[in-house]
């Protein structure tokens, strides 16, 4: 037999799925916006055309990080990995410093990134 006796039960149902809705949309958009998603659905969902806009930003990104126009030449460093940390491609690192010599690179040398 049925407890008539507590018309509460009757409104447990509805009150569970409205919380369990409310918990959803909460996590949903808390992971929405979070960057690491963002950035995540865009490498998922991007065309090429998307990926080499998206290259070229990086680009700037990077070359944006030496404002001075100029590198320090570290321990261990190479012509191609100076190159991959600036943004720059090595010709044209090799155009903006005549007379370098990439098997010769001594640290603390400077590097200009820039005509």
């Amino acid at each position: 037999m049925v407890d008539r006796a507590s018309p509460y039960f009757r409104l447990f149902a509805p009150v569970a799925l409205g919380l369990f809705a409310v918990v959803f949309v909460v996590i949903v958009l808390s992971t929405v916006a979070s960057p690491s998603s963002e950035q995540a659905s865009d490498s998922r969902s991007a065309g090429s055309s998307e990926q080499s806009a998206g290259k070229s930003s990086k680009r700037r990104n990077r070359e944006r990080r030496f404002p001075s126009g100029s590198y320090r030449v570290k321990e261990g460093d190479t012509l191609a990995g100076i190159a991959s940390k600036t943004g720059r491609s090595p010709q044209r690192l090799e155009d903006y410093n005549p007379g370098l010599d990439a098997q010769t690179l001594q640290p603390g040398q400077k590097l200009k990134l820039r005509e």
